[in-house]
C-alpha cells in the first residue's frame, strides 16, 4: 500500500565532480560514494552513462546525469542497452529531491530482468518496491510525469503505446527537483561498474504554457525546433526545425492520456526546413507534440493547443 509523507526539510548536497561532455544545462556525478566511480559522455544526441554502487536501501550511490526541475514535468528516454549487465544492475529515469544519498525520490528503471519503479518517500527511509513488470528488454522507452507531489510512471517499447507501471504521491517531492538518467551496477563492494546508452531524451515542462518546449535538445547538437505557431490552432501548425544532415522527422500529437491521434513523417534537408502538423481533424484540447530527427532518434516535445 502506497501512504503520503510529511514534507521533510533537508539540506541540497551538490554532485561529485565528474569528467563530462555533456550539453548544458545538463550535469554529471556520482551520488553517494559507489565503489567504482561512473562517468558521463554525450554524442550524437545519445548520452553515454556508466555508474557503480545501487540505487536502493536508504541511501544510494551511483552515477547521474541532472538538471534541475522547478515545476510539473515529463521526463522521458529510451535505455537503449546496458552494457555487461549483472541482474538488478539499473539504468533509468530518477526524479529526487536533491543529490544527497538519502533524498527522497522516485525511480522508474530497466533492468536484465525488466522495468522497475521504486520510491524512498522519506529522507533517509528505506526504498519502497520496487513494482517490477518482468521480461520487457533493452531499448525500452520510460516516463516519469511529475504534478505537484503525484508521480507517473509509464514504459513503452515502442515510444507510442504507453503502459503504467505505477504512480505514487510523495509530499517530499513538492519542490523543486533533481531529475535525470540514473546507473547503478547493483554492486555490494567490488568496484563493478556497468554503461548504459540513453536516446531520445527530453523533459517537458507543463507548467499551463502552451508554447512550453523541451528542453532536451541543445541548439549545438545538431536537431532543435522552434515553437509551433500558431498556437492555439485550428488549421495547420508549424514550426522550422533545425537539422545537420538531411533525413526524417517524425511529427507526432499525443493527447493527455498518451493516445496518439496525430502523426506524419517529413523530409527534411540539412539547415532549416519548415514542418507541419494538420489539426483539422483532431478534436479542440491540448496536445503533446513530439518531433523525433529518424538518423539520431534526437527528440523535442511541445505543448499545442487546438481550438474549434
Amino acid at each position: 500500500m502506497r501512504h503520503r509523507y510529511a514534507l521533510v526539510v533537508f539540506l541540497l548536497a551538490p554532485l561529485a565532480a565528474a569528467a563530462q561532455t555533456l550539453p548544458a544545462p545538463w550535469v554529471s556525478g556520482d551520488i553517494g560514494t559507489p565503489p567504482g566511480a561512473g562517468e558521463s559522455a554525450f554524442a550524437a544526441n545519445v548520452f553515454t552513462v556508466t555508474g557503480g554502487g545501487d540505487i536502493w536501501g536508504g541511501a544510494d550511490a551511483f552515477h547521474l546525469v541532472s538538471r534541475p526541475l522547478g515545476i510539473d514535468g515529463i521526463l522521458t528516454a529510451r535505455v537503449n542497452a546496458i552494457t555487461d549487465e549483472p541482474d538488478w544492475a539499473k539504468a533509468g529515469l530518477v526524479m529526487r529531491a536533491s543529490a544527497a544519498p538519502g533524498a527522497p525520490y522516485v525511480g522508474l528503471v530497466a533492468s536484465n530482468l525488466g522495468v522497475h519503479f521504486q520510491v524512498r518517500a522519506e529522507a533517509e527511509g528505506e526504498t519502497e518496491g520496487p513494482t517490477d513488470v518482468f521480461g520487457i528488454a533493452t531499448p525500452t522507452w520510460l516516463r516519469l510525469t511529475r504534478e505537484q507531489t503525484s508521480v507517473k510512471a509509464d514504459y513503452s517499447v515502442d515510444g507510442v503505446t504507453w503502459t503504467r507501471v505505477d504512480s505514487v504521491a510523495v509530499e517530499a517531492l513538492a519542490g523543486g527537483l533533481t531529475v535525470g538518467l540514473g546507473v547503478s551496477a547493483a554492486d555490494y563492494g567490488d568496484g563493478t561498474t556497468v554503461t548504459a546508452t540513453f536516446a531520445g531524451v527530453s523533459l517537458t515542462d507543463l507548467d499551463g504554457d502552451a508554447n512550453a518546449v523541451s528542453t532536451e535538445t541543445d541548439p549545438t547538437a545538431g536537431f532543435a525546433v522552434e515553437p509551433f505557431a500558431p498556437n492555439p490552432a485550428s488549421g495547420a501548425a508549424r514550426a522550422v526545425v533545425r537539422t545537420a544532415q538531411p533525413g526524417t522527422v517524425t511529427v507526432e500529437a499525443f493527447d493527455l492520456l498518451g493516445r496518439r491521434v496525430a502523426a506524419r513523417t517529413v523530409r527534411v534537408g540539412a539547415g532549416t526546413s519548415e514542418v507541419a502538423l494538420p489539426t483539422e481533424a483532431v478534436p479542440a484540447g491540448v496536445y503533446l507534440v513530439r518531433l523525433t530527427e529518424a538518423a539520431t532518434q534526437a527528440s523535442v516535445v511541445q505543448r499545442l493547443a487546438v481550438v474549434r
